[in-house]
């Protein structure tokens, strides 16, 4: 299935990245379109829009591609439409092609995906750092709670309401009682 590109508008042309002469050049099987599903896989010739609604006679809706671009040196993802129109004996006269340039959408994607990559390392740096402040301010309230059980001098730990919530060895010898009968003593 040879198919010529016979009439596009301003926007086709920037769109494709073209000049009129070089895209009327160029048939929709040609290999220069370099064109690729979304996975970045090429697509096979025959299954391109054009040929297949041709081939089938039918329309064809909604197929995703990417193509390159010489004139910008990248590559634009389209949605392309390929609608055949028939002639009096019912033979495909010709296809009329809808492009609609999604790239922004892909770019905004590919941004959100960088986003998401860098939000991820700033989560995973920031959980090492809290891990590690974790530890040392166990180590240190176990350093604390060693210095205190050591003390000779009797310390009472109270909560704002006045009730002792703690209380050190050397306060439970010296008041007599017990942790359990400290706790919650004004």
């Amino acid at each position: 299935i040879q198919s010529r590109l016979a009439q596009l508008s301003d926007e086709a042309r920037d769109l494709l990245g073209l000049d009129e002469a070089q895209l009327l050049e160029r048939s929709s099987l040609d290999k220069r379109w370099s064109v690729v599903h979304p996975d970045g896989t090429p697509f096979e010739l025959e299954t391109l829009p054009v040929p297949t609604a041709i081939r089938e006679r039918r329309e064809v809706r909604g197929v995703l591609m990417g193509v390159y671009r010489p004139r910008y040196d990248d590559r634009v993802w389209i949605i392309v439409n390929a609608l055949p129109a028939f002639s009096a004996d019912g033979s495909v006269k010709n296809v009329i092609c809808t492009l609609t340039n999604i790239s922004h959408e892909n770019a905004d994607k590919r941004e959100l995906q960088t986003l998401s990559v860098a939000l991820a390392h700033a989560v995973e740096t920031r959980t090492v750092e809290l891990s590690r402040a974790n530890e040392a301010l166990k180590e240190s309230e176990s350093n604390y709670r060693a210095v205190i059980r050591a003390m000779a001098e009797g310390v009472a730990i109270h909560a704002a309401d006045g009730s002792i919530t703690s209380a050190n060895p050397a306060a439970e010898q010296i008041l007599g009682l017990t942790l359990a009968q400290l706790q919650n003593r004004h």
